[in-house]
């Protein structure tokens, strides 16, 4: 294993909350494009419109650290509590 594709495997089976899309993602597994040579990402959004979709990884490396996409536990648990009132 490369120390790329190890860099690049932390990530694979997590879920993201991604903001410009409002929606959650799913890291579902990891590939070398044979025309680039270059790592990709497969992801799946939970979102019915958008579906799965290949990424660079240096693209979603670079949202993550630009805080684009979070965790789901910290946006969860970071939301206000629903109010029960009527």
């Amino acid at each position: 294993m490369t120390p790329s594709e190890r860099q690049y495997s932390k990530h694979i089976g997590k879920l993201f909350f991604s903001k410009a899309r409002s929606s959650l993602v799913l890291i579902t597994g990891l590939a070398k494009t044979p025309y680039s040579n270059r790592w990709q990402y497969n992801i799946e959004y939970m979102e019915a419109s958008v579906g799965t979709k290949n990424i660079k990884c240096k693209r979603i490396v670079e949202l993550l650290r630009m805080g684009q996409w979070i965790p789901a536990a910290q946006y969860i648990t970071n939301q206000q509590p629903v109010s029960s009132e009527k």
